[in-house]
């Protein structure tokens, strides 16, 4: 669809769209009207990679997440989740957070009405070994300045890996994300070596079939390791 298709009534119950009607007259009885047309919306769009613990800025100096206590990327996460909604964006795909504990956190106000935002989906934490690509550790920072609240993905072992995914799960994944190799920052290993074994993934994706949910990859989850390709194409289901 090139153009955008205006003044369109979109019924929604119990979450899920039922109806996409041309005729823009009054909406069905006893269903609340809230009127978008002043606004470009998008109904069920839920693919955007975002980040609701994190600004684009925030690329230019990491220590930044250091300085922010866990108040303040709750309030970051909710700041960014009503700027989601206000441009039109009403379900969204939070596809992996050093700071799951936040947007947990947002999903939840958004869900119960006390604060405004769109629909999220959420991975919950990166699960990545130490210094991988999902870990929040860099040379040039301490390691007893990195907040715990960025470490609840990190494992070193299947069974440590099985632990995460279950815990992501437990408080309300809807999907797993693994980093599994092609290192991001490659703190303490070869740039674009392996991260994660095919054990490792396989840990994951035993707890995820048992849940339901699926297990998605970082882009460079496929860089380097027939054991890690092997791994990441089991998680995925190709």
């Amino acid at each position: 669809q090139d153009e955008p298709l205006p003044y369109r009534l979109v019924v929604i119950e119990d979450g899920r769209i039922t109806s996409v009607d041309v005729d823009t007259g009054d909406a069905p009885s006893g269903i609340p009207l809230l009127d978008l047309t002043d606004y470009t919306c998008l109904p069920g769009l839920i693919n955007t990679h975002v980040h609701f613990d994190s600004r684009a800025g925030d690329a230019t100096d990491y220590s930044v997440y250091y300085r922010r206590t866990a108040q303040d990327h709750r309030e970051l996460a909710l700041d960014i989740a009503e700027e989601t909604l206000q441009t039109g964006i009403t379900t969204v795909r939070n596809v992996g957070a050093w700071f799951p504990d936040a947007i947990y956190f947002a999903r939840d106000e958004i869900r119960t009405g006390r604060a405004p935002g769109p629909r999220i989906r959420t991975a919950g934490p990166y699960l990545t070994i130490p210094g991988g690509g999902g870990d929040l550790t860099f040379p040039e920072i301490p390691p007893d300045k990195i907040p715990p609240e960025a470490q609840t993905g990190i494992a070193s072992t299947p069974a440590e890996f099985g632990e995460r995914a279950a815990a992501a799960i437990a408080n309300g994944a809807d999907f797993l994300k693994v980093i599994a190799s092609g290192a991001v920052f490659s703190v303490g290993t070869d740039p674009g070596a392996p991260e994660m074994s095919q054990a490792d993934i396989e840990a994951v994706v035993a707890v995820a079939k048992e849940a339901g949910a699926r297990v998605v990859r970082h882009p460079e989850s496929l860089g380097n390791g027939a054991a890690v390709k092997a791994g990441a194409r089991a998680a995925t289901g190709d």
